[in-house]
């Protein structure tokens, strides 16, 4: 490197990757009658303005959900070589845990502890959902509370909010916080 030149080296990214799933109209009944059930006969496990359920352990068993994890497999092999990882490593999905927020509800920020990679998939989202926010876990607030931001950068802000288009797929760390804002 020249003397004087400076460079700029990024020390640790956390990626996310979006995904509009081309075939989501074709199940989205199915799934929604399927997560109807679900939710039928789960017990609310939160509160009266947020619905949360889970599925069984092993999703494979239910064919609603063919068409949906088939478009993850699709990614999967992307997802294993963007990481870096030993071509042949396969990551799949196990079960899923879905939310259901009313108006005025938000989900409440939590990580997904021991799990290397996982997706929100937004199956019905009304034009007046909330959005997904994605705390920043390299952000530091006492430096930048009292400096003047001209511009914003990954390195400068707290949080990152993403729409939730139906049929989108998020796919994140499991370390990173996530949250949604109020659904109006």
């Amino acid at each position: 490197m020249e003397k004087n030149k400076i460079q700029q080296v990024t020390l640790f990214e956390n990626p996310i990757w979006t995904c509009q799933l081309d075939s989501h109209s074709d199940f989205q009944s199915a799934l929604i009658e399927t997560i109807e059930n679900y939710k039928a006969n789960t017990p609310n496990q939160n509160s009266r303005h947020h619905y949360t359920f889970i599925t069984n352990d092993d999703i494979h068993h239910n064919t609603n959900f063919n068409n949906l994890l088939e478009g993850i497999k699709d990614h999967s092999k992307y997802l294993v070589k963007s990481w870096g990882l030993e071509s042949g490593t396969q990551i799949g999905i196990q079960s899923m845990w879905g939310s259901i927020s009313k108006p005025g509800g938000i989900l409440m920020p939590h990580t997904v502890p021991f799990t290397f990679l996982y997706g929100l998939y937004f199956l019905k989202t009304p034009p007046s959902s909330g959005m997904i926010s994605v705390q920043n876990p390299t952000f530091d607030a006492s430096f930048f509370a009292s400096l003047p931001v001209k511009e914003t950068t990954p390195f400068n802000v707290s949080r990152f909010e993403y729409p939730m288009p139906e049929g989108m797929i998020l796919y994140l760390p499991g370390h990173l916080n996530v949250n949604s804002t109020i659904n109006d």
